[in-house]
């Protein structure tokens, strides 16, 4: 009895610590790292361009094969390109995440074009069913950014400067224009 009590006051100090820290949250049923700790880990692995919006999100521009390998090894199971197979050095991801045991998911964004209500919406419905930690990425977050930004816009009521906000936490850069027009043409 004493020794199950010694070893649950360090497990119920580190678990306070990580609650009062802010380090940990809940998806679903699953524990994963907030924001700071996934961004964190992501400039170790010196990811380009990373965010993470939310707890188990991982956004960034294109990933390594060391990268996705690392990732995978730390937990992460969903990997969602952005980027068409017909963009300059992607194509080849699908097969080598699968060999990780991950699972790949491709919504092909060709550029400013691909940012739509349409789009946004299947982004949304995508990482509804993902498995967290998740890594969303296209070449440089641009394009990730400016999807999650609409889908936050129309799914969540977001207002058009909310939206644009969120979208640039999420990696958006000079797809804010195009961001700005779908706002203040649509309706929430």
């Amino acid at each position: 009895m004493l020794t199950r009590r010694l070893l649950s006051i360090p497990l119920a100090a580190a678990l306070l610590f990580c609650l009062s820290a802010g380090l940990c949250s809940c998806v679903g049923d699953r524990e994963v790292r907030n924001s700071a700790a996934l961004v964190a880990q992501a400039a170790i692995l010196q990811i380009k361009n990373p965010s993470s919006p939310e707890p188990g999100l991982l956004c960034s521009g294109m990933l390594t094969e060391t990268q996705f390998r690392e990732l995978s090894q730390e937990g992460y199971a969903t990997f969602i390109n952005l980027r068409p197979t017909s963009e300059e050095g992607t194509g080849w991801e699908s097969d080598f995440i699968k060999g990780l045991g991950g699972t790949y998911i491709n919504l092909p964004i060709s550029g400013a074009a691909g940012i739509s209500e349409a789009n946004a919406r299947k982004l949304a419905a995508i990482l509804d069913e993902a498995q967290r930690p998740a890594a969303l990425y296209c070449g440089s977050s641009n394009r990730v950014g400016a999807l999650l930004g609409l889908a936050k816009f129309h799914l969540e009521g977001a207002s058009a400067d909310e939206a644009v906000i969120y979208a640039k936490q999420a990696g958006m850069t000079r797809l804010e224009p195009v961001l700005r027009k779908l706002t203040a043409t649509a309706k929430n």
